[in-house]
């Protein structure tokens, strides 16, 4: 009963918002001190075809990003995604490590949650400082297939932050063992990861992949970005440009989060591309719309009703 009530007061919302154009009105009590954004202003045009596919740093945010990664691979052209350039930054170059190898992403958040109970993670006051290096190897040892074919990663590129230079990228991978040295080089954050404060990867010291943007909070001047394309032709995959998400979470992006905060994550992620999608900005999607999205993340709601809303995954009336 609560469910169907739920929808209704959500129906009557959007009936409401397409009633008034999708401005501010002040006599709807439902809406009343929230700013609406013009719909020109939600529908923001992205390339359908783009040179290059970047998953930006994300800590432990990596899992609104596999949240991506798993919409991406159940609804785009895989092989298409393979013949552009994809670049993984720091917790991206997992993302697109993962995303390229065909690894299964729908048991990655359970084998994480063991690693995490095997090494009492959840019980340790220092979380994953110190100890996150070794246990993300065993992680992405298990994750990713041993039978790679490393044809599916010749545009595979992964950023790196040199110690005493700008960052750059990384690619021509020769082995599994090869590809998760770059990636847990591109993860390097300092003293964090294993204590250590810079790994080396091919004889060179280097630091996360991300660092820069870390401190700039620019990706086009913070994260090395790739020869000959435009930043126009960058699809990128970062976590900041969902507010929705963003407004959810502390920005303590190496905080250690508990079994339900993993699976919400990727939820939102999923949620987010799906989105995406709906307004055409998904790239090389195989059809131009999913059969529904959410609502919930997409409208201004008010809080009250939100929470009651993200206890429903999709309504059956927005169906397109």
């Amino acid at each position: 009963m609560t469910i169907v009530l739920v929808k209704l007061l959500t129906l009557a919302y959007v009936v409401c918002c397409l009633w008034i154009d999708i401005q501010p009105v002040q006599s709807f009590p439902l809406i009343t001190d929230m700013v609406i954004q013009p719909l020109a202003k939600i529908i923001k045009p992205v390339s359908k075809n783009p040179e290059c596919i970047y998953f930006s740093g994300a800590g432990i945010y990596f899992w609104w990003q596999l949240g991506v990664a798993k919409y991406m691979k159940d609804n785009c052209d895989l092989k298409c995604i393979q013949e552009q350039q994809v670049i993984g930054a720091s917790a991206g170059s997992i993302t697109s490590t993962l995303l390229l190898t065909g690894a299964n992403l729908d048991i990655l958040p359970q084998l994480a949650i063991d690693v995490s109970n095997e090494a009492g993670l959840y019980s340790r006051n220092t979380g994953l400082a110190g100890v996150w290096g070794s246990l993300l190897r065993k992680l992405l040892d298990n994750a990713i297939p041993n039978n790679i074919n490393f044809e599916t990663l010749s545009n595979l590129y992964i950023a790196l932050t040199p110690t005493f230079s700008k960052p750059k990228l990384v690619s021509n991978f020769e082995s599994k063992e090869d590809l998760i040295d770059a990636i847990l080089a591109s993860c390097h954050v300092p003293v964090f990861l294993d204590g250590r404060p810079y790994t080396q990867y091919r004889g060179e010291n280097v630091i996360d992949g991300s660092f820069w943007y870390f401190v700039t909070k620019d990706r086009i001047t913070g994260l090395p970005l790739p020869q000959e394309v435009g930043t126009d032709d960058i699809f990128w995959v970062d976590y900041v440009d969902d507010e929705d998400f963003m407004a959810t979470v502390s920005g303590n992006f190496l905080e250690l989060a508990n079994p339900d905060g993993i699976y919400d994550m990727v939820d939102s992620g999923y949620n987010f591309m799906k989105r995406e999608h709906y307004f055409g900005r998904l790239p090389f999607a195989k059809s131009s719309k999913p059969n529904f999205v959410t609502l919930s993340q997409r409208l201004a709601i008010p809080e009250n009703l939100m929470q009651a809303i993200r206890k429903v995954d999709y309504f059956d009336f927005y169906k397109v």
